[in-house]
């Protein structure tokens, strides 16, 4: 009985410090990829200040938004908004490719958008915009240009 207890414990252990994969968004950008890593911890922080971010910027209402966190993470969720909106696409086939395991690098180059372009370029600062933002909401100085 005290063995079972003994593994058991230490299962426990494992289990509680073992950690969740980390998010990769595979833009094959740096800094794009950076900026999607620090507003999915930005977003996890402050899940209601994300929806309301998102709601305002994609028009797309905080039931759809919700729909999609649970099955992406909020950084895949901006990136899927982002290019449907941009591309004028169809959300949920931006969302379906992502679903199956294409990455964002793939989807941007599917949907005409190279690397290097105008509508990457407008990806990556909408992203930093976004962090920008939600740091803000956090109350963090993300240490801008002063007056």
């Amino acid at each position: 009985m005290k063995t079972l207890l003994s593994v058991l414990c230490c299962l426990l252990f494992i289990m509680s410090n073992a950690q969740t994969p980390a998010f990769k968004p595979g833009t094959g950008d740096k800094e794009l990829d950076a900026s999607l890593t620090q507003l999915n911890k930005l977003a996890k922080a402050d899940p209601k200040g994300f929806k309301i971010e998102m709601n305002t910027s994609f028009n797309c209402g905080n039931q759809k938004i919700e729909e999609m966190l649970v099955k992406m993470e909020p950084g895949h969720v901006f990136m899927a908004l982002q290019i449907a909106n941009l591309m004028s696409k169809e959300l949920e086939k931006i969302i379906t490719a992502q679903q199956k395991g294409r990455g964002w690098k793939q989807i941007m180059i599917d949907n005409g958008i190279a690397a290097g372009s105008a509508h990457q370029k407008t990806i990556k600062k909408n992203a930093k915009d976004k962090v920008t933002k939600m740091n803000e909401r956090a109350g963090i100085s993300t240490g801008g240009k002063g007056k």
